[in-house]
């Protein structure tokens, strides 16, 4: 079994204004090694590196990241991210939804197109003002989801007065092939489906499976069977924690046929079975 990082979420109830909130933050001491992806949010989330370092790939670029920087994902945008394997990082991050948030981080100049900040002489503030977030929620302070709501805010802010250094940050050009965009669009569609298969997936792109598998290690470093399981097991976590589903009514939903294998899999994937991070999730809600 893979090594599970050490890490900590919590959970807001009701947190926003207009219609935008704040979702969840937390932190994570990674492994070496460790990645997630590539998957696609329906909601932003803002990554700080408090230290260590480690690679995020958006839109067919890969930025080298490392102590100060943040990346930012995108709804509906495929990204990857990966600890390094000498000094993995360790990070505190943000998730956030609705439209209102996008104008704020256009102000800031960080888009799809430029989705990381660095500014190393800020770094302290940063760190500093994640950490009252994470704090306030670890001891379940009074108003706690007003404060979570306001340091968002301020961060935001914050992020659009200082100096967006994404254009001086090593990137390496690897341009979407448009089989796995097209792939990852299918799998995105249609998880649900239980006979979608990775064979499927190359007939009807026109390829074979063979070179399919090799254009998709070639662009995110695993195999398209892993990620076609994990985004399963990605949605189903997700719906584990937001809705009263039950667990194979859920497993059902996310394509998976056979529930002891979704179990299996789920236990490997998150380190605990689905009733387990189900009742760990509920304990985290603010």
């Amino acid at each position: 079994m893979a090594v599970q990082p050490d890490s900590e979420e919590f959970y807001f109830r009701n947190a926003g204004y207009a219609g935008s909130r704040i979702l969840f933050c937390g932190w994570q001491q990674c492994p070496p090694g460790h990645s997630y992806g590539p998957y696609i949010r329906s909601y932003y989330l803002m990554v700080y590196v408090v230290s260590g370092r480690g690679v995020f790939q958006a839109r067919g670029k890969l930025y080298h990241l490392e102590k100060g920087s943040t990346f930012f994902l995108f709804p509906g945008e495929t990204t990857y991210y990966r600890a390094d394997d000498a000094e993995p990082w360790f990070y505190y991050w943000i998730a956030f939804e609705g439209d209102w948030f996008e104008s704020l981080l256009l102000r800031a100049s960080i888009t799809p197109e430029q989705p990381v900040h660095q500014s190393a002489e800020e770094a302290a503030y940063f760190q500093k003002q994640y950490g009252l977030l994470l704090n306030a929620c670890g001891e379940r302070m009074p108003g706690v989801d007003l404060k979570g709501f306001s340091i968002l805010l301020d961060l935001l802010h914050h992020y659009s007065i200082t100096e967006s250094r994404a254009n001086r940050i090593e990137t390496v050009s690897a341009p979407d092939s448009p089989h796995i965009s097209r792939a990852v669009q299918i799998v995105k569609n249609r998880y649900s489906q239980p006979d979608l298969s990775v064979s499927g997936l190359a007939k009807e792109l026109g390829i074979t499976r063979e070179y399919f598998s090799f254009l998709f290690r070639k662009q995110y470093g695993i195999s398209p069977v892993q990620f076609l399981c994990e985004y399963r097991l990605f949605i189903a976590a997700t719906l584990l924690t937001a809705t009263g589903y039950s667990i194979s009514q859920i497993a059902e939903q996310v394509g998976f046929s056979d529930f002891n294998y979704f179990s299996r899999q789920f236990s490997r994937r998150y380190g605990q079975s689905p009733s387990a991070y189900r009742k760990q999730a509920k304990k985290r809600l603010l």
